[in-house]
């Protein structure tokens, strides 16, 4: 008897959370106001740039993906974000780190 009243109110609560879910995905965007003004201006406006639209390549090996690495490092122009890189003190870490260095025109130091 316990049981069926704690598997009624789990399915209750359940059958709650569920309609919560439904109604926050169906009414919470409904309100929202259309963008406009001169900051969405400046948006679409950078929008519109070349430099703005992301380019993808596909890379097959890890050879071709070092090379790539290499020439975005010496072809970058403001900063280079090394957050996704997986650097080890191996020959292909050395030649990001030395080519990181020419880049930025500044000396490394390397601690083994």
């Amino acid at each position: 008897m316990k049981q069926k009243h704690i598997l009624k109110w789990l399915g209750i609560a359940l059958g709650v959370y569920l309609l919560y879910g439904v109604l926050t995905a169906i009414l919470v965007p409904l309100p929202q106001k259309e963008a406009t003004g001169e900051l969405w201006s400046q948006y679409e406006a950078r929008l519109s740039e070349d430099a703005s639209q992301e380019r993808v390549r596909s890379i097959e090996d890890t050879d071709s993906a070092l090379l790539w690495r290499l020439q975005l490092i010496e072809s970058a122009e403001r900063e280079v974000i090394f957050s996704t890189f997986d650097l080890r003190a191996d020959g292909s870490g050395q030649d990001l780190m030395a080519r990181r260095s020419a880049a930025c025109g500044c000396a490394s130091s390397s601690t083994g």
